[in-house]
């Protein structure tokens, strides 16, 4: 056996978001939050991606779940902001960083 730790499934998510196999990563989110809907890095990431696609109130909503459970996550503090953007709301956009 080698000395490599396997990646995590979020991690293999990532991995995959970053490759632009968005599909996949998409499909992995939805796994892991089948069986545990309080994951902020996955509910962030889906959020993300769903924001591409243009689904900005879909995307508000998961990101703002991944803030309420982990209030110390700058990212996705920034991810909603750029989504309130996108929703034409600068005020609250601000006030989210």
């Amino acid at each position: 056996m080698s000395g490599q730790q396997q990646p995590s499934t979020i991690d293999l998510a990532i991995q995959h978001f970053s490759a632009c196999r968005l599909s996949k990563a998409e499909h992995i989110c939805e796994q892991i939050l089948q069986n545990d809907l309080n994951q902020p890095v996955t509910l962030n990431l889906l959020g993300v991606m769903i924001h591409q696609l243009g689904k900005n109130e879909a995307a508000a909503n998961l990101i703002a779940k991944a803030v309420e459970l982990k209030p110390d996550y700058p990212e996705a503090h920034r991810n909603t902001s750029n989504v309130l953007q996108s929703l034409r709301k600068p005020v609250e956009a601000v006030a989210s960083l």
